[in-house]
């Protein structure tokens, strides 16, 4: 290998954990919308670099190579084998036909992909456990190249004794992206690892222009129809803060959010009888984690005083659980079409749900 691509290696393995995000984008300029990675490019390599969500400094950095470095976290590239512990993970690997590289996943009852389930049902895919209570001795046994896991916790528990040998654990923060397509854009992370860096692109390429497609569809409707989102948990009604991921996408439905304005990135807690004070004469209620208006009414009567409830415009994707938790992330131009042909259903030729349904 070239005597510049090492120094090359060296002086991004030295970087200051303090550069500012934007030198290092400006450097690759192939990562659009997410703010929690970045892949710089070099002589058929790859320096992964995952930001932490809270500093935005570099939380750990990979150097993805066709053969072995003598540098740490060092992967080499096509990995083999992995064990993703999140549903979008399986769902990014899906998309790249990469579900033969993975060698166990958490739960299989967060499992959508048939194919998946059939591996798991003979024995082939084994389950780990959940994210914290993951069994370490299996993890050793399968010895898998790398161990992808969401970061909700910061750090993995178990990620020293597993990185002695030879597992390299990395945090996947696709659950802090703010837009729907930042969330999307790790399956380039996915591309880099399997050496399908073309199909993450192209794929990604593909669902950007689908999405900015349906955006311009209805960029132009005047009569805006307006949408709450969100349930309550015992008391207290949590809906998406005005700068959330799911705030995102009522914008580019051009759906009037009725709490659009508010501040946050996650969301806000509300009473029912601000909801109900605050949503009079709103059209749809979404997210509502039901599977029918019975129920809802069974859990809630004040519900009924809700305009949604009452017209029957209440939907939720529950009843397709596992396949939105599988594929949302990686198909977010669908749950975007979900959203238009809710509100708006004579804009688009196709007006079939994917995703989400309608409570009966």
């Amino acid at each position: 290998m070239k005597l510049s691509f090492f120094i090359l290696l060296l002086v991004l393995t030295s970087c200051s954990f303090n550069d500012s995000i934007e030198q290092k984008k400006i450097i690759n300029g192939s990562i659009k919308y997410a703010k929690h990675f970045n892949l710089i490019n070099k002589n058929q390599s790859n320096v992964l670099q995952i930001f932490d969500p809270e500093t935005h400094n570099i939380q750990r950095e990979y150097i993805i190579s066709a053969e072995p470095l003598e540098l740490e976290h060092n992967i080499v590239a096509p990995i083999k084998s992995i064990i993703p512990l999140s549903s979008t993970h399986v769902g990014m690997l899906s998309v790249l036909k990469s579900l033969n590289s993975i060698v166990a996943i958490s739960d299989s009852n967060y499992v959508y992909n048939p194919f998946l389930l059939k591996d798991i049902n003979i024995g082939k895919v084994e389950q780990v456990g959940g994210e914290g209570m993951e069994s370490s001795e299996k993890i050793l046994k399968l010895r898998p190249n790398v161990l992808m896991y969401s970061g909700f916790g910061k750090e993995f528990k178990k990620e020293k004794q597993l990185e002695k040998f030879g597992i390299n654990c990395i945090p996947n923060y696709d659950w802090r992206e703010l837009h729907p397509l930042g969330k999307a854009e790790w399956i380039k992370v996915f591309g880099a690892l399997l050496g399908k860096e073309k199909e993450a692109n192209d794929y990604f390429n593909e669902i950007e222009k689908a999405y900015f497609k349906l955006t311009n569809q209805v960029r132009s409707i005047q009569n805006k129809k307006s949408i709450l989102s969100g349930h309550l948990v015992g008391d207290i009604w949590f809906a998406p803060a005005g700068d959330s991921y799911n705030a995102q996408f009522f914008k580019d439905a051009n759906v009037d959010y009725v709490y659009a304005d508010s501040e946050g990135t996650g969301s806000i807690k509300k009473s029912l009888e601000e909801i109900i004070h605050e949503n009079k004469s709103t059209d749809y209620w979404l997210n509502c984690n039901s599977l029918c208006l019975n129920d809802l009414a069974f859990l809630q009567k004040k519900y009924a005083f809700l305009l949604p409830f009452q017209k029957g415009q209440v939907y939720d994707y529950n009843i397709n659980g596992q396949l939105f938790w599988e594929m949302s992330a990686i198909e977010p131009h669908k749950v975007l079409s979900d959203l238009i042909n809710i509100v708006y259903p004579s804009v688009l030729k196709e007006n079939k749900l994917y995703f989400y349904s309608q409570l009966k």
